[in-house]
């Protein structure tokens, strides 16, 4: 979806400690995620992972990963390997089977998500980002 909107993107599915490799060297990265942090599904939150940890809320959720994102972010501000914007969107849902669909509300949420990510590539210092999608 971004692709389509003449943005780089990454899709990427896998351990959360890969996005290091991925958004090594990017000025800018945009990290879009499912999270189940109790909200209303397709409820969309934006996150400064720049300024501080994630919170427990989505940092903490249950995921099906050995690593989680939040982790693997933290890992990163370690090692001196993030970004130099780091933004997390993420994108409250109701379906975590393997292979299930995107329930209706999640699908046009992330429709609307993907027009907000646009508008901030636009508005970004650099004219462009950096962005693994994890359409989880």
């Amino acid at each position: 979806m971004l692709r389509n909107q003449g943005l780089r993107a990454a899709e990427f599915e896998g351990e959360p400690i890969g996005l290091l490799d991925i958004w090594e060297g990017a000025g800018c990265a945009i990290v879009i995620d499912a999270v189940s942090s109790g909200a209303d599904a397709g409820t969309i939150q934006r996150l400064d992972a720049t300024v501080e940890p994630l919170p427990a809320s989505v940092a903490g959720a249950p995921s099906t990963h050995a690593v989680g994102l939040g982790q693997a972010i933290e890992l990163g501000r370690a090692l001196g390997r993030l970004p130099g914007r780091l933004i997390v969107y993420g994108i409250e849902g109701d379906r975590f089977t393997a292979g299930e669909e995107l329930s209706p509300r999640v699908a046009d949420a992330l429709k609307s998500l993907v027009e907000q990510v646009h508008e901030e590539v636009l508005h970004t210092e650099d004219g462009g980002a950096e962005g693994p999608t994890d359409d989880a």
